[in-house]
């Protein structure tokens, strides 16, 4: 029988794919940026949760938002000299490492205190 740490690893493994999935999907039919930054922040949040220590992988989910733009899309215009994807790879990677390593503090947090 599986532990449950490794039940959380392999949900966050099958999130993870589903996550990118779901945000390209939701950024080629949305206009509105505002629910797919918000999309990005819990479900990183959701794997920091799940597998606290690829909190850094997490945060990559997205690069899914770029990659759906330049697919179906017309291409991101470029802001200072700074090619418009690359912008987008950055602000949606540190939206993401915002959300899963702010789950990995709860996390530890929470134990901290559970532990007491």
């Amino acid at each position: 029988m599986p532990s449950a740490s490794h039940l959380r690893t392999a949900s966050a493994w099958i999130l993870f794919p589903a996550s990118l999935l779901f945000l390209a999907r939701v950024e080629s039919r949305s206009d509105d940026e505002g629910i797919v930054v918000v999309l990005v922040l819990l479900l990183t949040f959701a794997l920091g949760y799940l597998h606290p220590r690829r909190a850094w992988l997490w945060s990559l989910t997205g690069w899914s938002v770029p990659a759906a733009d330049l697919l179906f899309r017309a291409p991101i215009p470029a802001a200072l000299h700074i090619p418009g994807p690359l912008l987008l790879c950055a602000f949606m990677t540190a939206i993401g490492l915002a959300g899963s390593y702010s789950a990995v503090l709860l996390r530890t947090l929470t134990r901290a205190r559970l532990a007491r």
